[in-house]
């Protein structure tokens, strides 16, 4: 279960189920909510994938509608000297600004 907006987004999680399965339950419950829900959800779980990845690291927690431009970040997350963005959409636009960071 994943809380955003102070309401709860319901999806079926089955120890028995891939990963890949559960994910796909996670993202369609954010798609049917609407609005930026499955970006956020995306972006959630990037972020916890990161941590047990890089446990020695820090890794900024940031609310998902935060832009880079406001706390300084080169993307959605800083790794090291690599900055990550998440996106359900990527543009033409974002990959310009990926290259140039």
């Amino acid at each position: 279960m994943i809380i955003s907006r102070n309401r709860k987004i319901s999806a079926e999680i089955n120890p028995e189920n891939s990963i890949r399965t559960t994910v796909a339950n996670l993202m369609q419950a954010g798609r049917e909510r609407g609005g930026t829900t499955a970006g956020a959800i995306a972006q959630h779980l990037v972020g916890a994938k990161l941590q047990i990845r890089f446990p020695s690291e820090r890794i900024n927690v940031e609310s998902y509608t935060t832009a880079d431009v406001q706390t300084g970040r080169a993307g959605d997350f800083q790794v090291g000297d690599t900055a990550i963005h998440v996106t359900m959409s990527p543009s033409e636009r974002l990959f310009r600004r990926a290259l140039r960071t």
